[in-house]
């Protein structure tokens, strides 16, 4: 499949030229990369090649034509739970993005059910991050859509997640802090946990809103040196759990 980005320019982004637009929005192509791309007419303003210098003015269309771009090798060993007219149940294993996002397109999961099982318009009920494997619910149309994300909405559903850590897990886990950027990896929404004590060197602009305290538990069994921890009722919903355990001395 092709793949076709298109974005409309806000009025802050308006008086911006073409070339530094790109450069600073989509990173994963180098400034002179994306020069090389304009010049072969692959980045167009409202159905037109223009060039580098060309000034963006608000409500332009940015189209980028993205024929060629190398895409990161995924995991596709997914498997299907359950099928019927309306729903697929997708086991997806790690190391798979759900959504086109960034440098992934045709190696997504979306993709891959329109390729593999003929599904026009793959509507995700739930979502899990590329790292994370387990269960998705896919709707194979709107009004299955609909229904299945009001039953989500409602809490007619109950979810849980399943994580192996080193060491023995007590049986709770405060953490209190913030989670920020972490400059270790080049995924610009990876979060690092810092407890209350190292926040203050960080810019209030990196942060997300406070996190703490924040309590993990649940069921757990140890294999080996390991534990396998379940389900997690943490008070803000959030299933960042690597930044929480990790710097607590309980890697994933």
């Amino acid at each position: 499949m092709k793949r076709r980005i298109q974005c409309r320019i806000a009025s802050e982004q308006a008086g911006i030229p073409l070339l530094d637009f790109l450069a600073s929005r989509f990173p994963y192509h180098a400034r002179d990369e994306w020069a090389a791309r304009v010049a072969e007419g692959l980045a167009q303003v409202n159905g037109a090649v223009v060039g580098t210098e060309h000034v963006l003015a608000s409500d332009d269309v940015l189209e980028y034509i993205a024929h060629d771009a190398t895409e990161p090798m995924v995991d596709m060993n997914l498997q299907v739970i359950h099928e019927d007219g309306d729903i697929m149940v997708i086991d997806k294993p790690p190391n798979l993005p759900c959504h086109p996002a960034g440098s992934y397109f045709n190696h997504t999961l979306w993709a891959e059910l329109r390729r593999r099982f003929g599904i026009e318009s793959p509507a995700f009920v739930n979502r899990l991050d590329r790292e994370t494997s387990g269960l998705v619910v896919v709707a194979k149309n709107d009004r299955a859509a609909k229904s299945c994300r009001t039953q989500f909405a409602r809490r007619r559903v109950k979810k849980g997640y399943v994580v192996l850590v080193e060491g023995r897990f007590p049986d709770t886990l405060e953490a209190c802090g913030n989670l920020v950027p972490d400059p270790a990896f080049g995924i610009h929404k990876r979060r690092l946990f810092l407890p209350e004590s190292e926040v203050a060197a960080t810019p209030m602009s990196e942060r997300d809103p406070p996190k703490g305290p924040r309590r993990s538990s649940g069921g757990w069994s140890t294999t080996r040196g390991s534990v396998w921890l379940r389900r997690f009722p943490i008070p803000d919903g959030s299933t960042r759990f690597a930044p929480r355990f990790i710097p607590s001395g309980f890697p994933l």
